[in-house]
């Protein structure tokens, strides 16, 4: 269902990828955010490998803590140029469905917020404008954390 992972092809910057299979969806954003400085181009693609299953890690982590009825933000396209995080707001509903809507933060100031540290990651209701681009999709908890997972998995086998 889910599949996150680095264009190879996307030259001369990669772009992170996030595919929903079963919704059509095909989300590329920019994978500059994950680069270190002054890295080696080898160096810098295990690198930013690392970062973006280190982000992944944090949102299954934020998924097996949700609440009925609760919600969380998992953070996507970090863009410092576009003054905005990208990101996916998760709502769990009954038994193990999701409805999941993409969108960005209204402003972004101050620090960024490194991959690592996605799990703190949080909105107000106010604070997150959807995207009018992506519709609104569902999916089920286990399916989502295993498309998760084998990104992870996946990622991690490249670096």
């Amino acid at each position: 269902m889910v599949r996150i992972y680095l264009d190879p092809d996307s030259e001369p910057s990669e772009e992170l990828v996030l595919e929903i299979r079963s919704e059509d969806l095909q989300l590329a954003v920019s994978a500059d955010y994950f680069r270190l400085e002054g890295t080696a181009p080898t160096e810098a693609r295990t690198y930013v490998l690392r970062r973006v299953a280190s982000l992944l890690i944090q949102w299954v982590r934020h998924l097996k803590a949700l609440p009925l009825e609760g919600h969380c933000y998992l953070p996507f396209d970090f863009d410092p140029q576009l003054r905005h995080i990208g990101c996916f707001r998760v709502k769990r509903l009954e038994g193990d469905q999701l409805l999941i809507l993409y969108g960005y933060t209204a402003a972004f100031a101050g620090r960024p917020l490194p991959p690592e540290k996605a799990l703190d990651f949080d909105l107000a209701e106010h604070e997150f404008i959807v995207d009018p681009s992506y519709e609104i999709f569902f999916a089920s908890l286990p399916e989502l954390r295993a498309g998760l997972e084998a990104s992870i998995q996946e990622l991690l086998a490249e670096a």
